[in-house]
């Protein structure tokens, strides 16, 4: 008897293998595009290039190592090339990390990625776990807090929250009136589909990912049920616990767009090498994947779950491979039992989360403290432009200099200054009230200190003390410092 024996993707169809990496490669290459168009035009060009930069340090640290792996095994370069698909996983990966990740982390996490997560294993077709998915792993537990080089300007906009980060902060589960706070200004479903957020190159383009994975489940270069398993299983979830806790249908939408969600269903779940071939099993995998997802959000203290769902679903290929090993027309039983399964998965799950869980209020995240004649304060140029009295009170309108003005590496023709009004009690220099009546900074970032949470802060400070310390945001530092200047200005003015 003759037994036919190969190694996954163990399935035959017309498009070759070669094929489906090449198109693959276009989707990746679409989603890098719009990365480097965000940040160019966001930032500008320096940033923009940087990003073609990480990439090519992932893809050239995967060639080398592969290349050079190959040659030990006498295959040629071209042989790697048309057999290994080297460039892939590091464009995976490179979408998987922020712009301001330094470079060698990048060579140097691609590497290990690619090392431990398939050529120890054989190469292309024997791995058991995704190489991409490794490598992400490595940078977020060693190196949690990439390091920043000096060619990317550290502001507002890079130190701004990540839709993750920013989710995280609230458990995964914001209150309404969280999401209805500027904290989360920047993060609207508009911003979300578009892309007009920081986060990682790759993940923050929604609505580019959803057509990408679109086009390539038509072409079938993936297969369409794992994305759509995955995410529609992440959605109802969400939606049932936000509906739990009064949220609205922004909640599960936000849930499913915040975050490496759709970037790793099109790219990283659909690995044929790495998931299951039957078409079932692919379910199932999309399925625990999502479950997986969803707990590490919610109850672990990662801030995301994606890639740490997908590594622990390759371990299990192998039980699901075997638990679905059988005559196609026998296993209905088993097909049925695994939808009850799935079922009764979602229903506990969502229950234990439901239950454990309630939605958290906003919580000013403040960062420093200064004073109105501290040097970073008194750099930004401000100037009382009226001023009038009210009863016991002195309300004064003040245009202050924001962080985009002040920093000329960066000009931008679309920054204004800030116009506040402070309202002082005359006798005692004491603050009544302020409020932001212009916001000219990095809009979606700074404007995080338009907020009455922020404002209340300053009430009753007495001005006439320049020992008085006054907090900033920590997301918002330098716009925080424009305010602290503008109180300045109007401390020299009641002085006269």
């Amino acid at each position: 008897m003759n037994f036919i024996s190969r190694v996954s993707p163990n399935y035959r169809d017309k498009q070759s293998t070669v094929g489906m990496m090449v198109e693959l490669t276009i989707g990746l290459l679409v989603v890098l595009a719009a990365s480097v168009y965000y940040y160019t035009t966001k930032v500008d060009l320096t940033v923009g290039l940087r990003v073609l930069y990480v990439a090519a340090a992932a893809v050239l640290s995967n060639i080398v190592i592969e290349v050079a792996v190959g040659l030990k095994n006498k295959k040629s370069v071209k042989d790697v090339f048309v057999q290994e698909f080297p460039w892939v996983t590091g464009l995976i990966f490179a979408l998987c990390i922020p712009v301001t990740t330094n470079l060698y982390v990048v060579a140097m996490s691609t590497a290990i990625g690619v090392i431990f997560g398939k050529v120890i294993f054989g190469g292309f077709g024997q791995n058991i776990f995704n190489p991409a998915g490794v490598a992400r792993a490595i940078v977020f537990s060693s190196f949690a807090k990439p390091v920043v080089e000096s060619v990317v300007k550290t502001s507002d906009v890079f130190t701004s929250a990540t839709p993750a980060n920013l989710m995280a902060s609230f458990s995964w589960l914001p209150s309404a009136a969280a999401f209805d706070s500027k904290a989360f200004t920047h993060l609207g479903l508009k911003q979300l589909l578009m892309g007009d957020h920081f986060g990682a190159i790759g993940e923050t383009f929604a609505l580019v990912l959803i057509i990408v994975g679109i086009v390539l489940a038509i072409r079938k270069v993936i297969d369409f049920r794992m994305p759509l398993i995955y995410v529609t299983t992440l959605f109802v979830s969400a939606g049932i616990i936000g509906m739990i806790n009064g949220l609205g249908v922004w909640y599960p939408l936000a849930f499913v767009m915040s975050g490496g969600a759709l970037f790793g269903a099109v790219f990283m779940i659909t690995d044929p090498v790495t998931c299951p071939t039957q078409k079932t099993g692919r379910v199932i995998f999309a399925f625990g994947a999502a479950i997986i997802t969803l707990l590490i959000r919610f109850k672990a203290n990662l801030p995301e779950g994606v890639v740490f769902s997908i590594l622990i679903m390759n371990m299990l290929t192998p039980v699901i491979e075997d638990f679905l090993d059988g005559q196609q027309t026998q296993m209905k039983k088993t097909y049925l039992i695994s939808a009850l399964s799935m079922v009764l998965i979602t229903g506990l799950s969502v229950t234990w989360v439901a239950a454990s869980t309630k939605a958290v209020e906003p919580v000013l995240d403040l960062g420093v403290k200064t004073t109105i004649v501290a040097e970073e304060v008194t750099r930004y140029e401000t100037e009382i432009t009226n001023q009038s009295v009210d009863g016991a009170n002195t309300v004064f309108i003040v245009a202050a200099e924001g962080y985009g003005l002040k920093d000329s590496e960066y000009p931008n023709p679309a920054y204004t200054e800030n116009i506040f009004e402070i309202t002082v009690e005359t006798a005692s220099s004491k603050i009544v009230s302020i409020s932001m009546t212009q916001f000219g900074d990095t809009k979606g970032f700074g404007d995080i200190i338009n907020d009455d949470l922020y404002f209340d802060k300053f009430i009753g400070k007495d001005l006439s003390n320049d020992s008085e310390e006054y907090d900033t945001v920590s997301n918002a530092t330098k716009t925080s410092y424009s305010l602290i200047s503008a109180l300045n200005a109007v401390a020299q003015e009641l002085e006269k």
